[in-house]
């Protein structure tokens, strides 16, 4: 079930709340750490163009899939699964009968994590796929001023920011069923309320909005066998307007015959 940025915040300001009354989680035994880059940056238009550039597939190479599993998951919660590193950034590969064991326990506990999306990217072998999930917001940018005689016209350009998350993957088959994935999760928080600057027109005050955010890139490159799941999360990457962490749970899964 998918769920809006708004209400896994409220979600999570709840399960704070109840974080008390329940046993701690049993930590995550991984096999590896894996190397990741995070770039943040401040942007006035959110989510970036570039994160939603499509590749057009081909038919000269195999297929390969990516299952992929986005969580919501409280800063207690997530301390009791990953350690101290969740207070920073968790990157890690674990086996698959792992991965089932600590999300069911989340599961079972669905008042203080949240499920955001789940999907399966399927592309042809060394191109990119991509999922969003994202809110959008639009705002007045600027303004197409036209005079007519004595008089100006101000036409409002109404223009869209977005926030939320973007994952992009490509994967290349190796020997033995394991794949080379290399992964971007782009995310986006906008500040609010939404800045304002006026000016004034022909002694008219019109309004322009300006909005700002903050948007993080995440970008890794490593290999899954077919038992394999990588995990990545933590506080550097916070729930927009939310008092909790994003998980992305990646696995390697069977391609469909005509995915993005």
């Amino acid at each position: 079930m998918r769920h809006s940025l708004a209400t896994i915040a409220l979600c999570l300001s709840l399960s704070a709340c109840q974080a008390a009354r329940r046993h701690a989680l049993e930590p995550v035994r991984d096999l590896r750490s894996v190397d990741t880059s995070l770039d943040i940056r401040c942007d006035a238009a959110g989510l970036p163009e570039r994160a939603f550039d499509f590749e057009p597939a081909t038919t000269s190479s195999p297929r390969v899939g990516l299952q992929a599993r986005f969580l919501a998951v409280s800063h207690a919660q997530a301390a009791e699964l990953f350690g101290a590193r969740s207070g920073s950034l968790v990157a890690l590969v674990c086996s698959r009968a792992e991965a089932q064991r600590w999300q069911s326990e989340l599961d079972s506990r669905a008042h203080e994590s949240l499920e955001v999306n789940r999907t399966q990217l399927s592309m042809v072998a060394g191109q990119t796929a991509s999922i969003a999930v994202c809110d959008t917001s639009s705002y007045v940018g600027a303004f197409q001023v036209e005079s007519t005689g004595d008089t100006l016209v101000a036409d409002p350009q109404v223009q869209i920011a977005r926030e939320g998350f973007v994952l992009r993957a490509q994967g290349r088959p190796l020997e033995g069923g394991a794949i080379e994935w290399e992964l971007e999760l782009v995310m986006a928080e906008l500040e609010r309320p939404v800045g304002e600057r006026r000016i004034e027109l022909n002694g008219t005050p019109v309004t322009f909005q300006a909005p700002s955010s903050i948007v993080r890139t995440l970008t890794t490159r490593t290999t899954l066998a077919p038992d394999e799941v990588l995990v990545l999360g933590g506080a550097a990457l916070p729930v927009p307007h939310g008092k909790g962490s994003l998980f992305v749970v990646l696995e390697t899964g069977s391609p469909a015959e005509d995915q993005r």
